[in-house]
């Protein structure tokens, strides 16, 4: 890692090779547009990586502080300097990927107990990912995989795996064995030097907040990187012997590579996670990119539907979780990414990046966005209730457990998150306020007329001798319900067709 060019990236200068310090000179810098070979759902596991690591090694290097300008920057990219940095946190041997010493760590690999058996001949056999009997995404493909992708899938593994079966345990940042570790950042900009510069200072200031608010939970001078101590008991390691920013590793596994060249992994089971975390802090260890209930504190789970507009909305009100240190900010662009996890599963990598208004507070975000929220469940009861009129005929009690209606109700739900975020974003930047709500509202209106309207004309088939009764009540029930949750809008306000929007997700 410190000395040899494994990392195929992308630069200004076209695509070079370069070692782990020159990567993250290059970042410093803001030279570094992408790595090669890094999958979607390992991105953040490796975003993550870089903001810890290069924090901490800032921190045992003496270097504790960071300008917030480029000028500032240039006087760390020396790859040379970066170096002495990494070796300022552990040894040089404790970065190599494949370390022929099994009594030494190797990088995110603790020293070798006995017991070991293989686990793995491709990388992504030892990823995090589980796809129902093989069909999503094929398992044990990459059969001449290259020593940087071995890495991606061991960070993933090691940072962001949850509980997988006996013996199999998950990292400490996260609110139960099938929950996930969230990537919750408000960013200057979407590129990756301003990302990496934005998560070492974030990281940093979640690490000071966390000793000043929790110092019962961590030591300043603890354990930075787990992988560089000893897993022969089946003891878990207090979560006080730790600091707040340590680089976990939550399972014994080695890399070994045979006469040809080619890298296996190898591993053994645990009875116990590596980490002995008290269960009243459900994943929430001042983690700078993971957002807490407001509740109970517990650290954000993220479902199947990922981060649709609900979910951000909920995020954003204060009410229902306070924001991570990264987000806490008035920066222009919200980065969310996640790999669900359910039991046995994953339910999809999802990442978002949704554009906002620049120096407009979560505060006053989420009181519109919860506004918008209620309005746009305003309009899919409308719609079911319509819906189910046409259905049943138009009956005197409509049966509400009737399931035919969720096919139109989840194609709302996808076009009203279409829009959410356009419509937030003129809703907290306009200078008439009023308008833009009017603007709001006509193109929910429109979005649940136009499903309306097609439903009415033969998207749905009342039973036949109540034809004209369920296309009568159904229309009545439908406006009326509408006006009654306010959402008829002005006259004066049409409704536009919706222009493109820098909302992008997974």
């Amino acid at each position: 890692m410190l000395s040899d060019p494994i990392f195929t990236i992308e630069t200004g200068n076209g695509r070079l090779r370069a070692d782990f310090p020159s990567c993250l000179a290059l970042l410093a810098g803001g030279h570094l547009g992408e790595f090669q070979g890094l999958s979607a759902h390992q991105r953040p596991a490796w975003l993550l990586f870089l903001y810890q690591t290069a924090a901490l090694a800032l921190l045992r290097s003496g270097a504790d502080t960071l300008t917030e300008d480029d000028a500032g920057w240039r006087s760390l990219t020396a790859p040379e300097r970066w170096r002495g940095y990494l070796e300022a946190l552990a040894p040089a041997t404790a970065w190599q990927l494949v370390n022929p010493d099994p009594t030494q760590p190797a990088l995110l690999q603790t020293p070798q107990s006995p017991g070991y058996t293989l686990l793995a001949t491709t990388p992504d056999e030892l990823d995090v990912l589980i796809t129902s009997k093989n069909h999503d995404v094929k398992m044990a493909r990459a059969t001449s995989a290259s020593d940087c992708e071995w890495l991606f899938a061991l960070v993933t593994l090691q940072t962001t795996q949850g509980y997988s079966g006996r013996g199999n345990f998950g990292v400490a940042r996260m609110n139960g064995g099938f929950s996930s570790r969230p990537l919750v950042e408000r960013l200057p900009d979407r590129t990756l030097p301003a990302q990496f510069r934005h998560g070492v200072r974030s990281a940093l200031a979640a690490r000071a907040k966390a000793l000043s608010v929790r110092p019962s939970l961590f030591t300043a001078d603890g354990i930075a990187l787990l992988w560089l101590q000893k897993w022969d008991s089946e003891q878990a390691l207090p979560i006080i012997r730790v600091d707040p920013l340590v680089v976990e590793i939550c399972r014994r596994v080695r890399l070994v590579r045979d006469a040809a060249g080619q890298i296996t992994a190898i591993g053994r089971a645990s009875e116990t996670a590596r980490l002995d975390v008290p269960k009243e802090v459900k994943g929430n260890l001042g983690d700078a990119w993971t957002p807490t209930k407001s509740g109970d504190g517990a650290a954000l789970t993220v479902g199947s539907n990922g981060f649709d507009y609900r979910q951000i909305s909920h995020l954003l009100n204060a009410a229902d979780f306070r924001l991570p240190v990264a987000a806490a900010n008035t920066n222009p662009w919200l980065h969310l990414a996640v790999l669900a996890r359910g039991q046995g599963k994953t339910e999809g990598y999802h990442e978002r990046w949704v554009r906002l208004p620049e120096g407009v507070t979560e505060d006053a975000l989420g009181e519109i966005s919860e506004r918008m929220v209620q309005e746009a469940n305003g309009a899919k009861q409308a719609l079911q209730r319509a819906l189910l009129n046409l259905l049943q005929g138009g009956p005197e009690e409509i049966k509400f457990d009737d399931k035919r209606t969720s096919t139109w109700l989840a194609e709302a739900d996808g076009g009203i998150d279409n829009i959410f975020f356009r419509h937030l974003y003129e809703r907290a930047a306009a200078p008439d306020a009023v308008a833009a709500h009017e603007a709001w509202k006509a193109a929910l209106c429109a979005l649940v007329q136009g499903l309306f309207d097609r439903a009415v004309a033969g998207g749905i088939s009342p039973p036949g001798t109540r034809r004209e009764r369920a296309h009568a009540i159904a229309g009545s029930v439908f406006a009326s319900m509408l006006w009654r949750a306010g959402l008829r809008p002005s006259p004066t306000i049409k409704s536009e067709p919706e222009e493109e929007f820098h909302d992008d997700f997974v």
